[in-house]
């Protein structure tokens, strides 16, 4: 069976690097496995699904100071109408930690390749504990673009000594059968 279980990974464990230091070495917290599609719908929808590898959830006083999380979400976008706009929100323990603000795209006529990659940084624990989270939002067209949306760091107070579940939502700017937006991969690290 070993240190990942029978079914790939175990429930998130944290593993004491061989120097002794203090800290435990990265660890995938968060793997999903079935797609998530957001279309034609001006509703907030969530892409984390309850199939996956792992915890969504991180536990009471897993983050440190000093903890990076990254969030990696791999799929496809297509809006045939380049006045479109999408929203990514981030949320942990139910408080936002992270608005992509609305994003314009260009219009996309085929399923494209997108990647938008969340990165959160603890800076306190506790009750009033402290994470600053940013994002960068990919498309892989004919030629690589950032959309707008990619956010600077912003700091939220959030409170590690308790169980905090991790959600990424989208939201369309309009209801259109032309706006896609489907999550095949979506990955949750944690280091530290």
């Amino acid at each position: 069976m070993g240190i990942f279980g029978a079914s790939g990974f175990a429930s998130p464990t944290r593993f004491q690097p061989l120097d002794g230091a203090n800290l435990p070495l990265s660890i995938v917290h968060w793997s999903q496995r079935t797609p998530i599609t957001v279309s034609n719908t001006v509703t907030e929808t969530t892409v984390i699904s309850g199939t996956g590898i792992g915890s969504a959830t991180l536990g009471a006083n897993w983050l440190n100071v000093g903890s990076i999380m990254v969030i990696d979400v791999l799929g496809t976008l297509k809006t045939l109408d380049a006045s479109q706009t999408l929203r990514f929100r981030a949320y942990l323990g139910g408080v936002l930690i992270l608005d992509s603000g609305v994003a314009a795209l260009p219009s996309l006529a085929s399923a494209t390749p997108t990647r938008t990659d969340f990165d959160l940084s603890c800076s306190a624990i506790g009750v009033s504990g402290s994470v600053s989270a940013g994002a960068t939002n990919m498309i892989y067209a004919a030629t690589l673009q950032s959309f707008a949306g990619s956010t600077a760091p912003t700091n939220t107070t959030i409170n590690t000594t308790q169980a905090n579940a991790i959600n990424l939502t989208a939201t369309w700017g309009a209801a259109n059968s032309s706006n896609i937006l489907t999550v095949y991969g979506l990955t949750v690290t944690v280091i530290g």
